[in-house]
């Protein structure tokens, strides 16, 4: 997780990740959901591709043979923070801790004990996407109140059964390079003059090489009439 020194540039923001729990009929209809206090840090996911290893009676060489392409998986870790460090959170109304980890729990996780349904789950965060279970959940508890109630604790989370996913539309479109302008190709300087624009411009943003004898005139003269 982040310390509180960069805490504050992931926070209160409206793109939070969001864990939502869908419909396994509709894998459209979202049932619930549960939005992170804090953005991740970082997360990482594991492509796994098993082959089967045989080695022929005699032989000196391992033959690799291609087995299957197992599910994806994802790991990340969630802040869970009453300290008051944090600011105003609105989306959580200054719950506890041991409330804000229960409401995640009943999203994301398939309590066998509670006759849980298996919970389809998408991790939405900007571009990415990731639809899994949560297989394992591990909660430290770090920060305490005077009478031992938790104020701060932090959930290391594996996901599985998956797959991730980018959504291009949602990424930031490249930047078009301005087109250079290039007076050595223009026949004329009025060619020039009525493609571009200022004829001053135009002939500043060249190189001096590339300049009609007439006008080569000294760089400093050519900024000050600009």
């Amino acid at each position: 997780m982040s310390d509180l020194e960069t805490i504050s540039d992931r926070i209160g923001l409206p793109n939070h990740m969001k864990i939502l729990r869908l419909n396994p009929d509709n894998m459209k209809d979202v049932i619930d959901s549960y939005t992170v206090l804090v953005n991740p840090q970082s997360y990482k996911v594991v492509h796994h591709a098993p082959h089967t290893e045989n080695q022929p009676l005699g032989g000196g060489n391992t033959v690799f043979s291609f087995n299957k392409v197992a599910t994806e998986k994802m790991s990340l870790n969630l802040l869970f923070d009453s300290t008051g460090s944090l600011g105003q959170i609105p989306f959580i109304n200054n719950e506890n801790v041991l409330v804000q980890i229960n409401r995640f729990l009943e999203v994301a996780f398939s309590d066998v004990s509670k006759d849980d349904k298996f919970k389809e789950l998408q991790l939405v965060w900007g571009p990415m996407e990731f639809f899994g279970v949560l297989e394992k959940v591990e909660i430290s508890y770090s920060h305490f109140s005077a009478t031992g109630i938790p104020i701060r604790a932090k959930a290391v989370c594996s996901f599985s059964g998956g797959k991730i996913r980018f959504d291009e539309s949602k990424l930031p479109k490249p930047k078009k390079r301005k087109k250079k302008l290039d007076y050595a190709k223009q026949k004329h300087a009025i060619n020039a003059v009525l493609k571009y624009g200022s004829y001053m411009t135009i002939v500043s943003s060249q190189p001096e090489t590339a300049l009609p004898k007439s006008i080569r005139l000294p760089s400093e003269i050519i900024k000050m009439l600009i």
